[in-house]
């Protein structure tokens, strides 16, 4: 292939190459091995296919993460639809090249583009920010160029990690078929709840709650939480309720959060044969709250919009999720006033290569997973959502110094600013 020049020839970690159809393209070293941003053959037939898998009719602003030498963006302005598009860019070695190889004045001049050249995370939070707050939550939607954000700087990890945990958040709300799920199962839970779980907060102040998680640890303490005393409240993920109900433990709450069917199979004969308040996501799967007998309380999250309309209108506070069923609980149990807040199951992480509790899947492909430690400080597997659910509780765990946090995990992903304690300690403190 023909090199048409190096950028920054000191160490030609960018080449600009001619592509089979004469177009310009670029190779890319990122510490460790080149690859190809655009196409070596057609760059603007890549491009025109990549955004017709991403586009949407009826969705006018995009977020664009990496912009490269610009094909996908053009592709993009050419939807009469389009709005807007917020393009990111974060390597400015490659920018600089963009400018040096092509006239990208069209698109920077182009009204519906907003263009930000970013290279520290406080400015990218901002800009970020600054954008979501300016779109409904159904008329955007996020473009994620994969071999620009494999071109983000090594010293801009901490930007790379969050594009990445705004990916997985955002796969969950306000995208498309997802939006329109979760919309389904908000319009049926509202006509199918009992009470705003409002009217639980600041209930137990400084009562100790324990939350019981489906990770791999859970196993060897079950038998464990049978000698906690009452005076404190079990919120119990529903993964795991139909184990502890059949080892006589009976939780306080059980919370659920996912949308999909599947989680009629965690409450399957739980409803007809225990009487147990159901703590629910404005969002859970519908069919779990048609079905429960006992009293349903329903959360009204942060960053959905039916949600925080409704909430609004009903002068309801509105509570941060986190991802997961665990972050939710996490979210509950400090909106109850509770103190201690004790983890039990709370692996984050793959303990003894076991994904959860009571279930025989195990981890056999490490293609996707990433390194952490545990409490005693060796190495553990973890994947990128699970550590993102870890960040938000230590987040969490920041700004509530008041509480203390206990971790009984030993094994699993160390959550910093939690205190290690092993469940026989638990036992004795509370």
């Amino acid at each position: 292939m023909k090199t048409i020049k190096n950028g920054f020839s000191e160490n030609a970690d960018i080449i600009v190459e001619e592509a089979k159809n004469g177009d310009p393209t670029l190779k890319y070293y990122d510490g460790s091995a080149y690859y190809y941003i655009h196409s070596i053959y057609n760059p603007w037939k890549e491009a025109k296919k990549f955004i017709e898998t991403n586009v949407d009719n009826y969705i006018g602003n995009y977020i664009v993460f990496g912009f490269g030498l610009g094909y996908h963006v053009i592709e993009l302005l050419k939807y009469e639809f389009v709005k807007n598009v917020f393009v990111f860019e974060f390597n400015k070695k490659i920018f600089l090249n963009a400018l040096n190889t092509i006239d990208i004045s069209p698109i920077l001049n182009d009204k519906k583009v907003h263009f930000f050249l970013v290279d520290e995370i406080d400015a990218f939070n901002k800009y970020l920010q600054s954008i979501l707050n300016s779109v409904t939550p159904d008329d955007y939607k996020v473009i994620y160029y994969e071999p620009l954000i494999r071109s983000i700087p090594l010293e801009m990890k901490e930007v790379r990690d969050l594009i990445l945990e705004f990916k997985i958040l955002n796969s969950t709300f306000n995208n498309n078929e997802n939006y329109y799920l979760l919309r389904d199962n908000f319009k049926s839970n509202i006509l199918n709840y009992d009470k705003p779980i409002n009217e639980l907060f600041n209930k137990y102040k400084n009562v100790p709650a324990v939350i019981i998680a489906a990770g791999p640890s859970l196993e060897e303490n079950i038998e464990k939480i049978k000698n906690l005393k009452t005076n404190l409240i079990l919120i119990v993920v529903s993964r795991v309720a139909r184990n502890l109900l059949q080892n006589g433990i009976n939780p306080t709450y059980i919370a659920i959060s996912d949308p999909l069917p599947i989680m009629l199979e965690h409450f399957k004969n739980i409803e007809i044969h225990y009487e147990l308040p159901l703590i629910a996501l404005s969002t859970a799967y519908k069919g779990v709250l048609k079905k429960w007998k006992c009293t349903k309380y329903l959360a009204f999250q942060k960053n959905f919009d039916l949600s925080e309309e409704y909430a609004k209108r009903n002068s309801l506070e509105t509570i941060e999720v986190g991802g997961s069923v665990s972050t939710f609980a996490t979210e509950v149990a400090i909106k109850f006033g509770c103190n201690p807040i004790i983890f039990v199951g709370l692996d984050l992480g793959f303990t003894n290569n076991k994904m959860h509790a009571f279930e025989n899947s195990v981890i056999d492909n490490y293609g996707s997973v990433i390194e952490t430690t545990n409490y005693f400080n060796e190495k553990i597997y973890t994947n990128h959502s699970l550590n993102i659910f870890r960040r938000w509780i230590e987040k969490k765990i920041g700004t509530n110094k008041h509480i203390t946090f206990i971790n009984t995990s030993l094994k699993g992903a160390k959550i910093n600013g939690s205190i290690p304690m092993e469940m026989d300690e638990v036992v004795k403190l509370l």
